[in-house]
């Protein structure tokens, strides 16, 4: 479970930044000038609060289908930049913005909630999973063009299927205490008999 979390984590974060990275390049090729760019950074911000927080009531109401959703708005919304003319663009950069900056808490989150106490360790990886997702998928933006939305939308629409999985298993293992990752403390022992 932890080491699909960690897969879906580096494909996710590829996934969006092969496009993220370049953002400036795609704005300018819709025919955006600088002022309107900044204004709709500054949205993007915006709407990044907003989707934490939708993100983290969702994660804690429907902890397999949040991290999902996520996933799918963060690298299928770029496609709207593929539509000729500015408005598109303009309209897919702030929404952007809130699954972008909802994809780091649906990650984490589920990667803490799959592997119980004790996962200090499985948190570092996923950091360290997340800053190579940042630098493959800059890389691989630059090597195929990172205006070319469809890149980001194919590698998170492989991204999904890794993520339904380690939910689904987390959720089995949720259900069976005995199939929960270890926490580093050893398992009180069971009586032998009612009288022990």
């Amino acid at each position: 479970m932890k080491n699909l979390t960690l897969a879906a984590t580096l494909l996710a974060v590829l996934a969006a930044y092969t496009v993220y990275s370049f953002l400036s390049l795609v704005a300018e090729r819709a025919g955006l000038d600088g002022t309107t760019y900044a204004w709709l950074l500054a949205a993007f911000g915006v709407a990044g609060i907003v989707g934490v927080r939708v993100a983290s009531v969702g994660l804690d109401r429907r902890p397999n289908l949040a991290p999902a959703t996520v996933v799918v708005a963060a690298t299928t919304l770029p496609l709207l930049t593929l539509v000729p003319g500015a408005l598109p663009t303009a309209a897919a950069i702030p929404l952007w913005g809130a699954p972008m900056a909802a994809l780091p808490v649906v990650l984490q989150g589920t990667l803490v909630r799959l592997t119980g106490p004790g996962g200090d360790l499985a948190s570092g990886a996923y950091v360290v999973a997340y800053q190579v997702g940042i630098a493959a998928g800059t890389w691989l933006g630059g090597v195929v063009g990172g205006e070319r939305a469809w890149t980001a939308a194919l590698l998170g629409l492989a991204t999904v299927p890794v993520v339904l999985v380690a939910s689904r298993s987390g959720a089995r293992a949720e259900q069976d205490p005995g199939l929960r990752p270890a926490s580093g403390r050893s398992a009180p022992a069971r009586s032998r008999s009612s009288g022990s």
